[in-house]
């Protein structure tokens, strides 16, 4: 298996670095298996990410319908967690040299 890089562990929230091409599911049955050997509290998946993509996974440390897992879904379902996206593309040039573009409607 592969090692977990652990972002940040606070109370009741998990949070876990995931490598681009790494399927969420795997990392999900990874904190899992880890928790349950450790005897720590379950967990309830907070976050995906699509295949391509790397970034972090936010985890509740707790089972479904724990104060902490309700907690952190409500962050989530609120839209009171931001995400930020970063692109990096290549091809042919759409702009001159050093031209930028913001992108804020909702995808």
């Amino acid at each position: 298996k592969e090692g977990l890089t652990i972002s940040l562990q606070c109370q009741g929230v998990l949070v876990v670095m995931s490598a681009a091409g790494v399927q969420t599911q795997r990392i999900i049955e990874q904190v899992h298996d880890n928790l349950a050997l450790s005897g720590g509290p379950g967990m309830t998946t907070v976050s995906r990410l699509d295949l391509p993509a790397s970034g972090v996974l936010v985890m509740a440390l707790g089972s479904q319908g724990s104060t902490s897992a309700n907690y952190v879904l409500a962050q989530f379902a609120g839209r009171l967690a931001t995400k930020t996206y970063h692109c990096l593309c290549s091809g042919n040039i759409l702009g001159l040299t050093g031209s930028t573009a913001v992108r804020s409607a909702r995808l």
